[in-house]
């Protein structure tokens, strides 16, 4: 599951884009749409690539909060919190420890 920034026009969907120049899919569900823009998603990749869910989701517009990483950037410089309900920004600021909102249901 995973907790992302943006808005989602539809209820579920495929990602087909390489990550790392290699091939990569991931399938996305809609569970819950959050206040402050913030939607809770299940994803499911169909490949193991390194960061290809986080990747995915960026390349959709909707990137996991908190990620560093993959956050759209403007001016080259990362837009913080943008958006991100104060409650989740508290958090960050509480913790400092570079965690973001993905995480793993199960492994099969």
């Amino acid at each position: 599951h995973a907790l992302v920034s943006g808005a989602f026009e539809v209820e579920e969907g495929r990602v087909d884009e390489a990550v790392d120049g290699l091939a990569a899919q991931s399938d996305w569900r809609l569970l819950e749409r959050l206040g402050g823009g913030c939607c809770l998603i299940e994803v499911r990749p169909l490949q193991g690539r390194k960061h290809q869910v986080r990747f995915h989701l960026a390349s959709l517009g909707c990137p996991v909060l908190l990620d560093s990483r993959y956050t759209p950037t403007a001016k080259g410089r990362s837009k913080g919190a943008g958006g991100i309900p104060e409650a989740v920004t508290a958090c960050k600021d509480q913790h400092r420890d570079g965690r973001f909102f993905l995480h793993s249901r199960s492994l099969e």
